[in-house]
């Protein structure tokens, strides 16, 4: 779920708004798409979003600012299909001001309802998609009156940070890991199940869970282009970023019991997954295949383990 931030349809100035605007409808649809709930303040439509004017009253404005009819009709459409945050079941914020970094206190509820969400836990934590020229992206410090909480501020429902940070904050188990793989891992495709390893590791999991997204995170984000140049140096590009990475060396993939032990099946193939992240020296492996990429596919995540034992 996202909260739609009011401030964000605010102009600052009549040039680049409807861009503004569009970008936020596009993470609307995105939202959308992926089937992901947003949810927004009926304030929205009270706010006088430019020259003294509400969104809607700039659908029919004369002057140097008029939302044109296609964008209107995406407007429409858009909030047709959404709900509010006060049909939830969720606290409300006592105050609707709010401060970031220093600025403010300015009138913004749906802030303010996400940093009485966040105040609950991370699990409870909603993420606010916001316009970048308007509020900071990130994770940020958020005050409502004398309370403060830390917020994710989205300019892309896609960026994989939140995700990211909801993996370690918001998760206690493998099982609820593996539902954010998909969104904090984009480059990434996952062996179903794979994360129960995790488990066996030498560590209790959130001893662990940093470390692992950490990893993945690079994988994910520089793996394609580290293995797309010569995988013989791979192991430095990756030390580079703090990763450690090998693979396995030319007597173990020619023993056919370290060769079954190393093999998971993916979208009905048998894979070896040969190359593995050294989450310690001695102990805690995640085990991948990046040899998809040779097709365009994404690298492959196989196995979790604290040791295979060839």
């Amino acid at each position: 779920m996202f909260v739609l931030d009011e401030t964000s349809w605010i102009a600052a100035e009549a040039d680049g708004y409807l861009e503004q605007i569009e970008t936020l409808l596009d993470n609307m649809d995105q939202l959308r798409d992926d089937n992901r709930e947003c949810v927004y303040s009926e304030e929205l439509f009270y706010l006088e979003v430019y020259d003294g004017k509400t969104l809607y009253e700039l659908f029919s404005a004369t002057g140097e600012l008029t939302i044109p009819r296609h964008v209107q009709e995406r407007i429409i459409s858009a909030f047709g299909r959404l709900k509010t945050w006060s049909d939830l079941e969720r606290p409300w914020p006592d105050e609707l001001d709010v401060s970031i970094g220093g600025v403010g206190p300015t009138f913004a509820p749906s802030l303010a309802w996400a940093m009485k969400q966040a105040s609950q836990g991370a699990r409870d934590a909603v993420p606010c998609l916001i316009a970048p020229a308007v509020w900071p992206e990130g994770l940020h410090a958020v005050a409502v009156g004398a309370d403060q909480s830390d917020v994710w501020l989205a300019s892309d429902v896609k960026h994989p940070g939140y995700s990211r940070w909801m993996a370690v904050h918001g998760t206690g188990r493998p099982d609820e890991f593996a539902t954010w793989l998909e969104s904090a891992f984009p480059n990434l495709d996952f062996v179903e199940n794979c994360t129960d390893g995790i488990k066996e590791m030498s560590l209790g999991y959130r001893d662990l869970i940093n470390s692992i997204v950490a990893a993945l995170s690079v994988l994910s984000d520089h793996g394609p282009r580290i293995f797309r140049e010569s995988w013989q140096t791979a192991p430095n590009a990756f030390g580079a970023l703090g990763v450690t990475i090998s693979d396995e060396n030319g007597n173990t993939k020619s023993n056919k019991v370290a060769e079954k032990e190393h093999t998971r099946t993916f979208a009905g193939r048998s894979i070896p997954f040969w190359w593995h992240i050294k989450l310690q020296p001695d102990r805690d492996r995640i085990h991948l295949d990046a040899t998809p990429l040779h097709v365009g596919n994404k690298i492959i995540v196989g196995i979790f383990c604290r040791h295979l034992k060839t």
